[in-house]
């Protein structure tokens, strides 16, 4: 059995007193390792041990570790999963090694460049994005926080290779050899793998790492990762706010749920007549559901063009509801908060039905919710999980899909609801027993 890339880390103020307690800390941690390796049956190969001091003095201190009374070297750069780290976390010296494995396969451009056997510029393109530029952008995730003279070998590199891949000139501009290539400048590339990195690690629900305080990850020089990135994504204008990664459903959580896409007859949307169309709604609505078996809820959505920000709408004869799902939502967001919204309504009137039918206008919508599959969204999933609570208090939900903008009272009233901006909400009053508010 093997144990690779083991690291201890541990960290303090900078001075005299905490460097002996550093020190003695990380000696301890040691001890620990060496004892649970005994303990193990494994060894220790010490000559794949070093340490490493991380600060931004000019003085970089000397500490005496020692494990199984060996004392162990220092290293002023230390290779850590494939990124380079030297003592001020510049990542000048990963920049270099970087640099110099992409210019050993910058050979194999320079040789399809030169060849009398055909190579298109397509051919040449498709070998730098495949072979050479992942080797630039890897570790992008701190990378984002290097200088940007730092950077400026990679940003060379880059172009030395777009120059080669249209064959033009030498003076030929930059900007016109990134617009023809497809490339953008490697420094905006690296912003953009570490906004993506990062934005899905904060969304990971296990994550902790991500509530460390902008004091504890300081450094005088430079920004920690999450910052740079913070910044980059409002110099976009893209929101910040993250949702969690929705988990993966178990197949023993697997949940039953009534759904119908098809009105009594068959009909295309688009090649039938409106009033043909709501009659034929109607009429399955009026056969399917009847008004002293089920109660019927309508919800719509809205997106205006002007603000962006999404509506939700939500009728029923108990209660109506409009609400704001937020900017930079989708017509997708707004119709799922509003069949949210409306289960939750539900949830609180358990003496008020036995069935409720949803009437919704997006099949899509209806298909996303009423699905096993892993969540697209928090709402989605908090959605699934209020049904799965009726259904368990005995309640049945089905979701039916009717033809928006045809006349239908409860869903022309829903869609007005949604394209309102304040919030709204009327209802019946509500009483619930002490049991009922303890089960919900």
């Amino acid at each position: 059995m093997y144990a690779d890339d083991v690291v201890i880390w541990t960290s303090t103020k900078n001075n005299a007193k905490q460097h002996k307690t550093l020190e003695q800390t990380i000696n301890n941690a040691l001890n620990s390792l060496s004892k649970w390796v005994t303990e193990n049956n494994m060894e220790i190969n010490a000559s794949k041990i070093v340490y490493q001091f991380f600060s931004m003095c000019h003085e970089n201190i000397n500490f005496d570790l020692k494990i199984n009374n060996q004392k162990q070297p220092k290293s002023k750069s230390t290779k850590y999963l494939g990124v380079y780290m030297d003592n001020k976390l510049s990542w000048k010296n990963h920049v270099e090694h970087t640099v110099n494995k992409a210019n050993q396969r910058l050979r194999v451009i320079k040789q399809l460049a030169g060849a009398a056997w055909g190579s298109t510029q397509e051919t040449m393109n498709t070998t730098y994005k495949t072979y050479i530029k992942p080797v630039m952008k890897y570790g992008s995730e701190v990378l984002i926080t290097a200088s940007s003279s730092t950077l400026k070998a990679l940003e060379t590199t880059q172009n030395n290779v777009l120059g080669l891949i249209p064959g033009g000139v030498k003076t030929t501009p930059i900007l016109a050899l990134q617009l023809y290539t497809g490339h953008l400048p490697i420094t905006w590339e690296i912003k953009q793998q570490a906004a993506v990195s990062m934005t899905k690690m904060k969304a990971l629900t296990q994550t902790t790492w991500t509530t460390k305080t902008s004091d504890q990850q300081h450094l005088k020089t430079q920004l920690p990762p999450l910052n740079a990135v913070h910044i980059h994504l409002q110099q976009l204008e893209i929101p910040t706010n993250i949702e969690h990664i929705c988990p993966t459903i178990a197949p023993m959580e697997y949940q039953s749920f009534h759904t119908n896409l098809s009105l009594l007859s068959e009909v295309k949307k688009n090649d039938t007549p409106t009033t043909a169309l709501q009659q034929l709604a109607l009429a399955t609505i009026n056969e399917r559901y009847l008004p002293e078996e089920y109660m019927r809820i309508y919800t719509d959505r809205s997106l205006p063009k002007t603000d962006g920000k999404a509506g939700a709408g939500i009728y029923s004869e108990l209660f109506s509801n409009h609400i704001s799902a937020g900017s930079n939502r989708t017509s997708f967001d707004g119709e799922t908060t509003a069949i949210t919204k409306a289960l939750h309504q539900l949830l609180l009137r358990p003496t008020a039905f036995k069935k409720a039918v949803l009437l919704v206008d997006s099949k899509d919508t209806i298909q996303t919710i009423a699905s096993n599959k892993q969540a697209t969204s928090q709402i989605v999933n908090e959605a699934r999980k209020t049904i799965k609570h009726l259904n368990r208090q005995g309640k049945t939900v089905v979701f039916h899909w009717v033809p928006s903008h045809v006349g239908i009272h409860g869903n022309e009233i829903a869609d007005l609801l949604a394209k309102k901006k304040g919030p709204h909400f009327t209802t019946n009053k509500i009483h619930l027993t002490t049991k009922q508010l303890r089960d919900l």
